[in-house]
Order: C-alpha cells, then sequence, then structure tokens
C-alpha cells in the first residue's frame, strides 16, 4: 500500500512553506531535543537536552500550508507474537518512526488542527511510521503485564512489518525511554535516535539541573512527579484539567482543545490501562541504569 501523500508536494515545499533547515520552529522538534550517536559497542552515547514548554502545540510556524492538506493515513496492523499492534505510514523522505508517549490513539490524533498540522509538515520531509503501544489505543491489551523485551519487540514488529531494515527514531516521553533501550538493543537497525521530553537513566538525573537557563521553569523533585502521576492515575480520565494544566499549561484556557484531549485520553486508555501503562513506564525509565550510558 502506498503511504497517503500530500495533494500538492510542490505546492507543499513552496517558499510560503517552513523551510526545515531554516525555519528555528523544526529546528527545535526535530534536532534541539537530543539527537544520540551510537557506538559500536551498542551503548547509547550523547547530551541530553531538558526544554520546557509545549513545543507540539506550538504551530505558529505552519500556518501558511492551508493548501498541502493530507488524507489521514489507514491504519494498519503488525503482528507481535499473539499480539496486534496498530499503526500508520505516511510521507516520503528518510524513515522516521515515531514512538508515542505513555498513551495514544492515531486516530483521534488526527482529529485537531494542531496535530495534523504537524504531521502533515513532518510528512513533507519524512515518511513516518507511527504505532499504539500494546495495550494502548488501538491496539491489543495483553492479558498479562508485558516483559521489556517484549515491548522493545513491538518496535521491531512494525519495523518488519513496513520492511524497514533501519530507520530514525523519534521517541516522545514515554517512547524516548523505549527508544532508547531499543538503540542499546538494537544498534544496527539505529540511523539517528531523536528524544522529545523524555528520561535520561535514572543517575543523570542530577545533570538536568547543570542545564537550567534562567527563566526556565523550575525542574519538580521526584517526588513531586511521582505524586503527581498518582494523582493523574486516581483522577483518570476525569482529571483532564489537571492534566492539562501539568503538561500544557499554555492550553488550560483553551475550552475547545481541553474537550478534544477529554476524548483523547477516554479513548487511548481505560483507568485500568492507564494505570498499568504508568507502571510499566516506571520498570523501564529504571531499567535504563543496566542498558544505557552516558559520557
Amino acid at each position: 500500500m502506498v503511504p497517503p501523500q500530500p495533494r500538492d508536494r510542490d505546492a507543499a515545499q513552496s517558499s510560503e512553506c517552513p523551510d526545515p533547515e531554516h525555519d528555528p520552529f523544526l529546528q527545535r522538534l526535530f534536532v534541539h531535543c537530543a539527537n544520540l550517536q551510537l557506538s559500536s559497542n551498542g551503548r547509547v552515547k550523547g547530551r541530553i537536552a531538558f526544554e520546557c514548554g509545549s513545543a507540539l502545540l506550538n504551530v505558529r510556524a505552519l500556518v501558511a500550508c492551508d493548501d498541502a492538506r493530507m488524507q489521514v493515513p489507514d491504519v494498519r496492523y503488525a503482528r507481535s507474537n499473539d499480539l496486534r499492534l496498530a499503526y500508520q505510514q505516511w510521507g516520503s523522505g528518510p524513515r522516521l518512526l515515531l514512538v508515542p508517549a505513555l498513551v495514544s490513539n492515531m486516530e483521534v490524533s488526527w482529529e485537531h488542527e494542531y496535530i495534523v498540522r504537524i504531521y502533515e509538515m513532518m510528512g513533507r520531509h519524512v515518511e513516518v511510521v507511527q504505532f499504539d503501544k500494546r495495550g494502548i489505543g488501538l491496539s491489543d491489551r495483553p492479558e498479562v503485564a508485558p516483559t521489556l523485551e517484549e515491548r522493545i519487540g513491538d518496535i521491531v514488529a512494525v519495523m518488519d512489518d513496513v520492511g524497514w531494515e533501519r530507520a530514525n527514531l523519534l521517541g516522545v516521553s514515554e517512547g524516548g525511554v523505549m527508544t532508547q533501550l531499543f538503540a542499546a538493543t538494537y544498534p544496527e537497525r539505529v540511523d539517528k535516535l531523536i528524544l522529545h521530553n523524555t528520561f535520561p537513566p535514572p543517575r543523570y538525573w542530577s545533570r538536568a539541573f547543570e542545564l537550567v537557563r534562567e527563566g526556565d521553569a523550575p525542574l519538580s523533585s521526584t517526588e513531586e512527579v511521582l505524586s503527581m502521576f498518582d494523582r493523574i492515575c486516581d483522577g483518570w480520565p476525569e482529571c483532564v484539567e489537571e492534566f492539562v494544566d501539568w503538561f500544557m499549561p499554555d492550553q488550560s484556557d483553551n475550552a475547545s482543545f481541553v474537550r478534544w484531549l477529554g476524548r483523547f485520553m477516554r479513548l487511548s486508555a481505560s483507568p485500568r490501562d492507564f494505570r498499568r501503562q504508568v507502571a510499566l513506564a516506571a520498570f523501564a525509565v529504571r531499567s535504563q541504569r543496566q542498558h544505557v550510558s552516558l559520557p
């Protein structure tokens, strides 16, 4: 199946649209978060960059591209042992596998203009594959909690289904933890690793304070973060206002966005699904101690 393309690719790349090589917003989105390189022994090397705010909701650089709207990609399924994983594929260019955050629902994501514009911009410059992780969104729910090896194997299953031996990986939040572990396990299948709003291994957390600049929001302590996740788990998915205030405070007064995010949360994960995902994410972060090292 040929991935859906913009109706007029030449128009999409006209001078009215942002140039990814010169546009500051796109440089932040694709480059600034973190660009890790792999050594020959599979260890992840590089630097961790921390960034406050909601870069994914900043669409000011994209408003000039209304004439190149994209058809929503079909949902397809890859098999990972006895489970089936939903994924989508669109765009053309270098291969980019998007590993999502803690929760996701690919179809609902395409309902909001902010997200659609980002997907369209990505598709003009790279071939994108994104998937819902097992237990979330459109993918199967496992009967028992998956092992770390099974979750990493899900990335392999999606890549194999689309016929990709190697790709660039973009990991968002908890997806960034999974991509770090995947890169350490399968370095031969990763070209570049791009991380957005994610976690380094716990032993490097103290370095985050060295990267705080004047004017940045203060970093929360580990205890504060864990306490907030407990409250989100207890209130999921009715805690949409608190969720927006914490993760996307610049959208707190946007009633339309808050309503849409509530729908996204409900259709991404049930209360039990979400609590399980938080537990799996915590285990993955702890597992970074053994698999990921930085200079």
